[in-house]
């Protein structure tokens, strides 16, 4: 028998202390090593001032003083800093809204989301916030919902936009749920125009269809959800002094073309163009050729409807921004107060912004009231009001007008009969899209416009804007 050497056993015991020492100081030294690196990256690399992703603005470094120390707001806002501004954020986020279809319910190749009150977000409109309160049936009944319930939704955002997303082919859509009742408000309040405002301003009405009648098949629909027959009730229900505008029969006529957004609730500029030539008919002018306009174009626009979803699919048919500069001298103001008279130089088309707030290219964005003069001598002046689908539509109007006033409904706030009066107004339409037609908002806040103002109309609670304050943004947050 050979001889083995009996080993003690605290011989054995020492070589494995110390490997697991050794291996315990390796885990210290690499978790400090990815701490201080992540450190060092965090002040090295470039801060994003907005997440493309989520459409929000990103928290700045705060500013400091000795009452936010004191009140521990300070050093809230430094954590909420590095909340949003630690290195490869943006992928990491990317990746995380990858697992979010799974939130939602599918039929073939349909999912509708159920966005729960606990992802309460914001969308960013170029540099304003507005808070929304996302609400969503939870189940695929959603399709099959009376129009006064799918109008609840879109009622909370103003009528801008629902949250009841619905994904079918690679395109986001809005479920409108329209009737004679919800249409009724709006109708009596446009009558009412025509009777206060003198018979030499001549009045349109322009109902701008969204991409659901065209795009979305017939088996995902039912009655209250089809706009061609809530538009023809508006249409039928107005003054016989008002003329209609027809944009739905020309948009029907071409829908091969991109008329609408895959990601977002508006509509593109070459869908306002057809409206515009549907307005020429209405109007008595000859439409400009889409050939003899010069088409620019903004890339990978991710919008709305993608914002709010996360759905891998629209971002797979990412959208783009198209606007057609007109052959025209333009010269543009706006006013953040028409009251104060104050104005600001602008551009009938903001070729600087980019990414999410690359649909404010159409004349800003929306502001209280955008003024276009141009060098046409027919003594002829237009009054739009409109919601932000009117933004792609506006500038065409500046092709027969001397003067061009654009105002938005939500914020405007001067009395519109002496407005017309004070500004020589000869034409007045009404731009605004299905969702905001059957919205009571509209018909309450634009009868406030004509009357004595007051102050503006209430709006539904989850309507109500805050201001900007990107210390005090929530990180859960995300226009």
């Amino acid at each position: 028998m050979t001889d083995q050497k009996e080993l003690n056993p605290n011989e054995q015991e020492i070589p494995q202390e110390e490997k697991r020492l050794s291996i315990a100081w390796t885990n210290i030294l690499v978790f400090f090593s990815i701490i201080s690196m992540g450190g060092l990256l965090s002040l090295l690399l470039p801060k994003e001032k907005i997440s493309e992703t989520e459409k929000r603005v990103l928290c700045p470094f705060p500013t400091y003083s000795f009452h936010n120390l004191l009140e521990g707001a300070y050093t809230d806002s430094i954590e909420l800093y590095y909340a949003d501004n630690f290195p490869f954020r943006e992928p990491m986020v990317q990746l995380a809204s990858g697992f979010k279809e799974f939130y939602g319910y599918r039929a073939e190749d349909v999912m509708i989301y159920n966005i729960e009150k606990k992802d309460e977000k914001a969308k960013i409109d170029l540099e304003k916030s507005i808070e929304i309160d996302s609400t969503l049936s939870d189940s695929l009944a959603l399709v099959k919902l009376d129009s006064m319930a799918l109008l609840l939704d879109t009622m909370k955002n103003g009528g801008e936009y629902v949250e009841s997303v619905f994904i079918y082919g690679g395109k986001a859509f809005q479920m409108f749920g329209g009737s004679a009742s919800t249409a009724k408000p709006f109708t009596t309040m446009v009558n009412l125009y025509r009777k206060t405002l003198p018979p030499e301003v001549k009045i349109f009405c322009l109902e701008i269809p969204t991409p659901i009648d065209f795009y979305l098949p017939a088996k995902y629909k039912n009655k209250n959800n089809y706009e061609k027959t809530n538009i023809d009730l508006v249409y039928a229900a107005l003054d016989p002094d008002i003329v209609p505008v027809h944009a739905y029969e020309e948009l029907r006529k071409n829908t091969d073309k991109y008329l609408y957004f895959n990601t977002d609730h508006h509509w593109t500029g070459l869908g306002g163009y057809y409206a515009y030539r549907a307005f020429c008919e209405a109007a008595g002018f000859t439409p400009y050729e889409l050939t003899s306009l010069e088409k620019k174009t903004k890339k990978k626009f991710l919008g709305t409807l993608y914002n709010l979803t996360h759905d891998k699919r629209l971002k797979e048919n990412i959208d783009s921004v198209e606007y057609f500069k007109l052959p025209v001298a333009t010269t543009c103001v706006y006013y953040l107060d028409e009251k104060s008279k104050k104005q600001y130089a602008a551009k009938l088309y903001a070729e600087s912004v980019r990414g999410p707030g690359s649909y404010g290219v159409f004349i800003g964005g929306d502001v209280p009231l955008f003024k276009i003069t141009t060098p046409n001598k027919n003594g002829r002046k237009i009054l739009l009001i409109k919601d932000s689908y009117g933004n792609a539509f506006a500038p065409y109007l500046a092709l027969h007008y001397e003067q061009v006033f654009v105002i938005d409904y939500r914020s405007f706030k001067s009395n519109i009969p002496d407005f017309i009066k004070e500004n020589g107004i000869t034409d007045f339409i009404f731009a605004h899209n299905t969702f905001v037609v059957n919205t009571r908002y509209t018909s309450t806040r634009e009868t406030a416009l004509l009357k004595s103002y007051k102050g503006p109309a209430k709006p539904e609670k989850a309507e109500k804007k805050i201001a900007v304050d990107t210390v005090s943004i929530k990180k859960d947050t995300v226009k």
